[in-house]
């Protein structure tokens, strides 16, 4: 058994007033320079963070919360991910859950300010948002559960989706 200590050397990167709410990290990237996190603090009323660090000097340069979103498109949940082009470091993609949507943020100057980039138009309940990277063309892959709770826990149902996010030559 290990016992949690927040007395020790790490930095720790959630907040002073959450101890005593749930904190869950979605995703971490390294690039460019930056350490990137996203996480959701389950405090009343829930919080959001995006937090980068400059890996030179150790500090926080970014800390946006209690949402992280773009100009519609506000991303909170336990789950999501960083994916980054490593042809241009400086750009860089955040998935996760849009109130019930499927919703992806884009940043060109590595995490200084965040875009929208795509939504899905139809909603799920989405449970581990997850994802693998960007391919060739571009386009950015992922999957997500969705799930269909029941008050008779043998009628619970959970289906696999995969999705992939094609860019648009206007973005």
């Amino acid at each position: 058994p290990v016992i949690a200590d927040d007395q020790g050397a790490a930095d720790r990167i959630s907040a002073d007033d959450e101890f005593d709410s749930h904190t869950w990290l979605s995703s971490m990237a390294v690039t460019g320079g930056k350490a990137h996190f996203a996480y959701m603090a389950q405090t009343d009323p829930p919080r959001e963070h995006y937090l980068r660090y400059d890996l030179s000097s150790g500090q926080r340069d970014q800390h946006l919360h209690p949402e992280f979103r773009g100009e519609r498109i506000s991303l909170r949940g336990l789950s999501g991910f960083f994916v980054t082009e490593p042809k241009s470091p400086r750009l860089i993609y955040f998935v996760g859950n849009d109130g019930g949507r499927i919703g992806c943020l884009r940043s060109r100057d590595n995490g200084l300010t965040w875009t929208d980039y795509a939504r899905t138009e139809k909603t799920y309940a989405p449970y581990a948002i997850g994802g693998y990277r960007i391919t060739d063309d571009g386009s950015i892959l992922g999957t997500f559960t969705q799930q269909r709770a029941s008050d008779d826990v043998l009628d619970f149902q959970s289906e696999v989706y995969f999705f992939s996010i094609v860019p648009s030559k206007s973005k």
